[in-house]
This record gives C-alpha cells, structure tokens and sequence, in this order.
C-alpha cells in the first residue's frame, strides 16, 4: 500500500484532471507518476514526489497512520496548460476526504504552498516546460 499509488488514483479517477493530463501511447495509461515521469511520456503530466513520512504512534506503537508531505509537480509544454492542471488537481485536493482505495484511505488533503517555474532543456535549446508545484500535507491511514 502506497500513497503514491492512491494519490494516483485518485487525480486519474478526476474528471477534470483525466481530460487534460496526456495518455502515454506507449502503456496507453494517464501520464501521472510516482517520483519520475517515464522516458516515453507526454505533456501535460503529474509526477507525485513524498518530501516526508511521519508514522504516527499511540501506546501500542504505529497505529498505521502517516502525515505525508506530498509535492504534485504538474508539468505542461505551455503556462496555460500548467495552470489549467494545476486548478484541476487543486478542485480534486480540496474535495478529498476519506477516499479509500485498495492502497489505503487518504482522510485529508490540505494544501500549503503552490510554486512555479520554467525548466529549459539541458541542451540550451529555446525548448522547455512550465512547472507548477503544489505542496501538501495528507493524513494517510495504510
């Protein structure tokens, strides 16, 4: 059970999300991905990085609970595309609350800081993306 993959479920189960992330024509699945996007997908994309896990404990130690720092980078090859993600998975952030699934129950979602930036390609190339982060905080029971 991860929260990666329940994060993921959640935001591919998105409506609003589903209609703009790309479909990799390779895996023929959403482009939305645990620590790294694949080499084979396309833009606009979510990678799901875990910035910190803290297990929480009760006298019987690990009750099965984490508060998990979560960071969504949405990736898109223009600002409009990245912004228009970045309102979707926002919309289905703030609406999460006691969503299972068989990677476990993500209770809540709060959400506490949003970043942008432009990355160019490493080739110097006028080539690049728009990177827009978004920062939260989730209460994740496994």
């Amino acid at each position: 059970m991860s929260i990666e993959a329940a994060m993921r479920g959640v935001l591919v189960a998105a409506t609003g999300v589903a209609n703009i992330v790309a479909t990799n024509s390779t895996s023929n699945d959403k482009a939305i991905r645990p620590e790294r996007l694949a080499q084979t997908d396309s833009y606009p994309a979510i990678e799901i990085q875990i910035t910190s896990e803290t297990h929480q404990e009760d006298l019987g130690g690990w009750d099965g609970t984490s508060d998990v720092e979560v960071t969504l980078f949405c990736v898109a090859e223009t600002a409009q595309q990245a912004a228009a993600l970045v309102k979707a998975v926002r919309q289905t952030l703030t609406s999460i609350s006691n969503v299972s699934s068989v990677h476990g129950r993500i209770e809540s979602v709060v959400l506490t800081d949003t970043e942008g930036s432009y990355e160019p390609e490493a080739d110097g190339s006028d080539e690049g993306v728009y990177v827009k982060a978004l920062s939260c905080s989730v209460w994740f029971v496994e």
